[in-house]
């Protein structure tokens, strides 16, 4: 299990599991019923790894990852779940596969960002990888890390707005003006 998100009694599991508790098709992806105390599936999960999950000020679940579909559907690394099915966040390939979403925050005014390992959005490399959704596209926050193939594993955000993030790699983070 790699992440985890609650919601009233119910806790959400994103990971690289098969078979939550025996389920045939609770794969990378489960939710524990606190009210029943029984794992059940999201539809049929994720074909591949689920490392961030984080419900959105709509209510839904984001969910970030490696995978290529979400319950059957396409979408690349990143998806939302709205208690009964699947959806893409922007267009199905907003991000290229093959890439990795590894957290995904909001801040207080409803803005989604994700990070994790990705060089690709729509089709042009990103400065870094840290990206901001404008309700339609993912764009680059100017954030230049050193070195190639960074990864920025984790965010978070303080009261005030500001976002913190940690990344896989040496040297400093360069902010852009934008």
């Amino acid at each position: 299990v790699f992440a985890l998100a609650a919601n009233g009694l119910d806790i959400y599991a994103g990971g690289s599991f098969l078979n939550m508790d025996s389920i045939v098709v609770a794969d990378r992806l489960a939710k524990w019923n606190g009210t029943t105390l029984v794992w059940t599936a999201m539809s049929t999960g994720a074909n591949d790894q689920v490392s961030a999950l984080m419900f959105g000020p709509d209510g839904g679940l984001y969910i970030g990852g490696a995978f290529e579909t979400l319950g059957g559907i396409s979408m690349n690394s990143i998806g939302k779940w709205n208690g009964v099915s699947f959806s893409p966040i922007g267009s199905a390939n907003a991000l290229a596969a093959a890439n990795l979403v590894d957290d995904i925050i909001f801040t207080p005014d409803g803005t989604m960002y994700i990070s994790g390992l990705f060089n690709t959005v729509f089709g042009s490399g990103f400065p870094s990888a840290i990206a901001r959704f404008d309700g339609s596209n993912f764009l680059p926050i100017g954030i230049d890390l050193p070195g190639s193939g960074e990864e920025v594993i984790g965010m978070e955000i303080s009261p005030s707005g500001e976002i913190y993030f940690g990344f896989n790699t040496t040297g400093t983070a360069t902010v852009a003006t934008t």
